[in-house]
């Protein structure tokens, strides 16, 4: 069936704004679904060491070690347990698992004289210096092994302990698993509201710093990774994809254009946040208004 004008703008809208959100997501959450190996359920009694002890041989063995302590890729991680008898349990964390977590999360920080506070500055501090010293590196081979060393350097908070210590707990979650839980659970900023104020900011920050979502996140002081949820649910959002102007509004866009002397890139961020209409929409009103004389000899003065 052949696609409505107004379907096809919307495809290509939504193409120029969310073509990148798979790769950023793969690259905050670094954790993927394997169908064929999900658990529906778990056994809340079992152990790491129930499950190596069940295993048929040292080589299994040997990698959920690895899996159980170190950061492992999801590509590594998928090429280790090909053909092997080993269950990962992947995506969100079950009731269970969550009980288990906050239990033993109390019992760590008591038996290290710590708070949740220490866990939490320890968090905003290690994104702070993530973007000092990598600025927006794409290398993940490297990333693993630094990230492995900083974990096991880094004595500000016993990160590592704590982490071995929910892959203890969780049997089939892994090392990598339980990392990026830990620093989505526990960031200071998970529960923080967005206010309308925040999501203007948001659509600004996202063009000026070309979607830099920790960069922005320390900006708006939300988490990262909720930043570009957030920034994916306005785009998607209809209220303002197919917001419709009054014809005094539409001139006001016009004449708001014409008259700045922003450069164009500037000129969208601004139109889109101060008319909180999406930049497709701005498109189509310049077009339409620029086949009037009126504004076509405005133009051709503001660009001869």
């Amino acid at each position: 069936m052949k696609k409505s004008k107004k379907h096809q703008e919307e495809e290509i809208y939504l193409e120029e704004y969310i073509k990148d959100f798979k790769n950023i997501e793969d690259k905050i959450s670094n954790i993927d679904n394997i169908s064929n190996k999900r658990m529906k359920d778990i056994d809340t009694n079992a152990t790491i060491n129930d499950l190596i002890h069940n295993t048929e041989d040292n080589i299994t063995k040997e990698i959920i070690q690895r899996l159980k302590t170190r950061i492992i890729s999801v590509g590594d991680r998928n090429r280790l347990i090909k053909n092997k008898n080993i269950i990962i349990k992947t995506g969100r964390y079950s009731k269970a698992e969550l009980d288990m977590v906050e239990k033993g999360f109390k019992t760590f920080l008591q038996q290290h004289n710590l708070k949740r506070e220490d866990l939490e500055k320890y968090i905003l501090n290690k994104y702070t210096k993530e973007e000092n010293n990598n600025n927006g590196s794409n290398n993940n081979g490297s990333n693993n092994q630094s990230n492995n060393e900083n974990i096991t350097t880094d004595k500000s908070f016993p990160i590592r302990n704590l982490i071995l210590y929910f892959a203890e707990i969780l049997p089939f979650r892994t090392f990598l698993s339980t990392y990026h839980f830990i620093y989505y659970f526990y960031h200071p900023y998970k529960n923080k509201v967005w206010i309308k104020e925040d999501e203007i900011e948001l659509i600004r920050l996202a063009k000026l710093l070309d979607r830099k979502w920790k960069e922005i996140g320390k900006e708006l002081k939300h988490e990262s990774i909720r930043c570009f949820r957030r920034y994916e649910e306005i785009y998607k959002n209809k209220s303002i994809k197919n917001k419709e102007c009054t014809e005094t509004e539409n001139k006001k866009i016009m004449d708001e254009y014409l008259n700045m002397n922003n450069n164009f890139n500037r000129k969208w961020i601004s139109l889109e946040s101060k008319f909180n209409i999406s930049k497709i929409k701005i498109k189509n009103i310049i077009i339409k208004y620029l086949k009037e004389d009126y504004y076509k000899s405005r133009w051709n003065i503001a660009y001869d």
